[in-house]
């Protein structure tokens, strides 16, 4: 029976993605369930923008209690899969797995080692932007056979169980703390224990390798990773960080995340974080000095941010419109302004809500329309930079005013 969805995520080009529930197949128009229901704890999701906001020394303390607070922790309310408002399948059928489960990720052959444990799949997935996002178990050992990826990144984070995986000349067991980060052209093989489940992510090729030209400010080669990612390390904490963020304010309907332009500023912060915290073949050029760039560059991008700082701009953003590597972009901006480019475009921002809000004449106006309006997407962080340049809440600013 087809299912219309008209609130829901497009996910899959194709003509149909396939929903099971209790057995029984839907055809939901090449769209993800999107219920209004909302699983998700606030109280959770605060501490999860804490740990994307907080320095290295502190990450693994709000990691720890982020962890703790997603779903299938001990509390009661947490007990949902992770993505569950966007369940695509639910299954013990192979051959409707083998179906499926390809069409969101990449092609590859599944087969099952264990027959004392029946197949039982879960596949939640959204696509934002250049990313995919999902959870997948399948209750019971199988091993995946992957052609060798031709336009995607992908990595696999287990939550419980472990893999056994092989890229290229490397191998590796992941575990909860280790991921696998699979690279293009490559053979591979997966192998899943029967209590393993992933959260997994797919990450456009051209769209990562665009973004560490953006930061180097030069072509380079395709981007090979290290195949085993210690996400334990203050580095990998920051990518699992920035990842749970996503998955949080996925969950939420009301989130700006579901704005395409805020949401493509999520991707891209999910690929710049992974580029800096895994090592790959172009590592040791991200760490080397940068040259500070002319100051027709910096001024560039300030009459750029001036003009429109409510545009979701990445850093990387920022240097192709110059024309110059993002390094050489802070390099030049720190030696000018005394701050990095993201600095400015956030002080403009807080300039621009700080006017309207002292011009403000509808007592209707609420200091999160403002700030939404102006490219604030974490209202957290936005008030507390706003505390601090001028000296009181952005909420007594608009009462002072009425």
């Amino acid at each position: 029976m087809a299912v219309s969805h008209p609130d829901a995520t497009p996910l899959i080009s194709n003509d149909a993605v396939h929903h099971f529930s209790g057995g029984n197949l839907a055809t939901c128009q090449g769209r993800v369930h999107a219920p209004a229901s909302y699983p998700g704890c606030p109280t959770c999701i605060d501490t999860l923008r804490a740990a994307v906001y907080t320095e290295p020394s502190e990450i693994s303390s709000v990691m720890r209690r982020t962890m703790s607070g997603l779903p299938n922790a001990p509390h009661q309310h947490h007990r949902a899969e992770p993505l569950s408002r966007y369940a695509i399948m639910h299954s013990s059928a192979l051959d409707e797995v083998r179906e499926i489960v390809p069409r969101v990720y990449a092609p590859h052959q599944t087969i099952v080692l264990e027959r004392k444990r029946h197949l039982r799949a879960v596949l939640n997935a959204a696509v934002l932007g250049d990313v995919t996002v999902g959870y997948l178990s399948y209750g019971t050992e199988i091993r995946m056979i992957p052609a060798p990826l031709s336009s995607c990144y992908h990595i696999n984070v287990p939550r419980s169980g472990f893999t056994e995986s092989t890229c290229g000349h490397s191998s590796i067991i992941s575990s909860t703390g280790r991921a696998a980060v699979f690279s293009p052209d490559q053979p591979m093989t997966i192998r899943w224990s029967p209590d393993c489940a992933q959260l997994a992510v797919k990450l456009d090729r051209n769209a990562l390798q665009t973004e560490l030209e953006n930061i180097l400010g030069q072509r380079v080669s395709t981007v090979r990773f290290e195949l085993g990612m210690d996400v334990t390390t203050s580095a990998g904490y920051s990518w699992l960080a920035s990842l749970y963020l996503l998955l949080a304010e996925m969950e939420r309907p009301q989130s700006v995340i579901h704005q395409p332009l805020a949401g493509a500023h999520f991707a891209r912060l999910l690929m710049t974080t992974l580029l800096f915290a895994q090592q790959h073949n172009h590592s040791e050029a991200l760490t080397r000095p940068a040259v500070p760039v002319r100051p027709r560059a910096v001024q560039q991008v300030m009459e750029l941010v001036d003009a429109r700082p409510e545009v979701p701009y990445s850093a990387g953003d920022l240097a192709a419109h110059a024309g110059v590597s993002l390094r050489a972009l802070q390099a030049g901006f720190r030696r000018q302004l005394g701050m990095s480019p993201m600095a400015y475009l956030t002080e403009v921002r807080l300039r621009r809500v700080h006017m309207e809000l002292m011009d403000a004449d509808r007592a209707e106006l609420t200091t999160t329309e403002v700030a939404y309006r102006w490219g604030f997407t974490h209202l957290g962080r936005f008030a507390a930079a706003y505390r601090k340049k001028y000296g009181v809440a952005p909420s007594d600013t608009l009462r002072r005013m009425h």
